[in-house]
């Protein structure tokens, strides 16, 4: 078998491949992602880690409730009990 016109071959094969070569991009060009928050969102942040450091339960407070239970003098009204209630109601409720 008599092969001719080898070069008129090579360059196609040469352009073919020059094709299916991934091409190198140019690093400049790339962007990268980035990332920003609002003064709103620093705030709340604040806000939560300061809350984060704050217990659940005021010692104090239920301490000092806690003596007037025993002793006796802790007298809170219906009334009062029935506007913490409604209160609370309606800060649930929104």
């Amino acid at each position: 078998m008599k092969i001719t016109n080898i070069h008129k071959a090579m360059d196609i094969y040469r352009t073919q491949s020059a094709c299916t070569k991934p091409q190198k991009k140019n690093n400049t060009s790339l962007k990268k992602d980035t990332f920003s928050l609002s003064s709103t969102g620093r705030e709340y942040q604040i806000a939560l880690k300061a809350l984060g450091k704050t217990p659940d339960i005021r010692k104090e407070k239920v301490d000092k409730i806690k003596k007037q239970l025993e002793s006796g003098t802790y007298n809170v009204t219906g009334k009062e009990v029935a506007d913490k209630l409604v209160d609370q109601f309606f800060d649930q409720r929104g």
